[in-house]
């Protein structure tokens, strides 16, 4: 188990439950200063490999939003790598793994030096390709603008909540030319900005079958 920090000057740490007990790991070397802010974004892991996205901001005459840039963590070695930088600038975004892919979802495509909150349009959907370390847009056919966090990737409905991915369990068929409807879900923009989401296992035999 992991814990990356949002302020990069602290140092990741890794849990082994094997040995009850904590280990420190390598710092990741991204420039962070007076002129060039870095901010994190969310972490998940692909092939025992743990990878994080970082928004930037550049100053110029004024602060400017820079692509985002993904670095990726090897626990053999201890070392991070820095990898493809993102086609459009994420902040508060999510990485979801997908079929072995990693996407970046949700979020913002600025910052807000005041309120200190992502700002600006909707980021676009990102994926991976690591193989050739590129980053390319993923084209949103049947979702429409929608205040929901909804996104779609490899023919599956994903909503975005609170940097949270969830598999709303609805698939499009490849052939299907008109946009997913979102009404039914429209209780998620309740959601508390404040409330934590997670996975956790169902024990069947506790659950009501009236």
């Amino acid at each position: 188990m992991y814990v990356i920090y949002s302020d990069i000057v602290q140092v990741p740490k890794r849990y082994s439950f094997a040995k009850c007990q904590w280990q420190c790991c390598a710092k990741v070397a991204i420039t962070n200063n007076s002129n060039n802010r870095v901010f994190y974004s969310v972490a998940t892991a692909l092939h025992s490999n743990v990878y994080v996205l970082y928004g930037k901001s550049l100053l110029t005459s004024s602060w400017r939003a820079q692509n985002a840039v993904l670095y990726c963590f090897d626990p053999v070695r201890n070392v991070w790598e820095e990898k493809a930088s993102t086609c459009q600038p994420h902040f508060g975004s999510s990485l979801v793994v997908v079929n072995n892919k990693i996407y970046v979802a949700g979020g913002q495509v600025d910052f807000n030096t005041a309120s200190k909150y992502p700002s600006g349009n909707p980021a676009p959907v990102e994926v991976y390709d690591a193989e050739n370390n590129k980053w390319s847009v993923v084209e949103q056919k049947h979702i429409p603008p929608n205040s929901l966090g909804a996104v779609e990737i490899e023919g599956r409905v994903y909503f975005i909540i609170n940097k949270f991915p969830v598999d709303s369990g609805i698939r499009i068929p490849p052939e299907e030319v008109y946009p997913v409807h979102l009404g039914d879900w429209k209780n998620l923009g309740n959601i508390s900005q404040n409330a934590g989401l997670c996975y956790m296992p169902e024990t069947r035999e506790y659950l009501k079958t009236e």
